[in-house]
């Protein structure tokens, strides 16, 4: 049994004895716990920024699938967490190697939920892209002279190889020409490789060798205009036939 004096100090005890100790306490505790409540919470999301902006462009290569394409980054900060870069993910792909538009989508959350995002466009094109279109072709024969002929010419450019185009007709002849071009936007070039096409307008196909080169330039009212010089061998004749041509294209 305890002694009176050695009776363990209660609860009620302090309560009955010292009550200014635990209202003291118990106003301290209510304050802090206002104060708590009273904090406002992280609203402000994180600052995503990317490096060189949100559009960005790229030729194709000049040999088919050897481009590539290096994202040039992005910075992100945040006014509690400091230095995000590396909670930031990317999404979507860019193939450098097919002529397109491309969307990446960049977000980063901080520690109190708060999402940034931003995207990025990127274009990988051809650099004769500006060529593409219909042209009204007047077609001159130089040797042998033959009078001058006029057509329609579809002029597309390659998928995925730089400064290449296409003709959906050629030389006056059909259209299931693969006739090939070479241009060179910076020396306003445009060459015809040497090359051996077979077209079919009948039953019969015929052969023929192209080989030129030309200009192209802004006409007088402000239109592509290419200038044209090919040689077309006939290889369906012996002796081969050479034709010279001389060609405008309005465009």
């Amino acid at each position: 049994m305890y002694k009176k004096s050695e009776f363990p100090v209660s609860f009620g005890h302090i309560l009955g004895k010292k009550p200014g100790i635990l209202i003291a306490s118990s106003v301290i505790i209510l304050f802090l716990l206002f104060i708590s409540s009273c904090a406002k919470e992280d609203t402000i999301p994180p600052v995503l920024q990317l490096r060189y902006g949100n559009s960005l462009s790229q030729p194709l290569p000049t040999v088919p699938g050897t481009g590539t394409f290096t994202d040039p980054g992005y910075t992100a900060s945040d006014n509690k967490d400091g230095n995000l870069n590396n909670m930031v993910h990317v999404f979507g792909s860019v193939n450098p190697n097919l002529k397109g538009i491309y969307t990446l989508t960049y977000s980063v959350k901080d520690a109190a939920g708060n999402v940034s995002t931003q995207t990025r466009t990127v274009n990988i094109f051809n650099d004769a892209d500006s060529l593409a279109g219909v042209y009204t072709v007047i077609d001159s024969t130089v040797s042998p002279t033959i009078a001058m002929t006029s057509y329609a010419v579809t002029l597309s450019t390659d998928n995925t190889a730089d400064s290449v185009i296409h003709f959906d007709r050629f030389a006056g002849l059909f259209n299931d020409s693969t006739v090939v071009g070479k241009n060179n936007r910076k020396a306003y070039t445009l060459t015809i490789p040497h090359q051996t096409v077979t077209f079919t307008p009948s039953s019969t196909p015929v052969t023929h060798s192209f080989t030129g080169s030309g200009i192209d330039s802004l006409g007088p009212l402000i239109q592509t205009v290419i200038l044209l010089n090919y040689i077309d061998s006939d290889k369906t004749t012996v002796p081969y036939v050479v034709t010279k041509h001389h060609t405008r294209w309005t465009h």
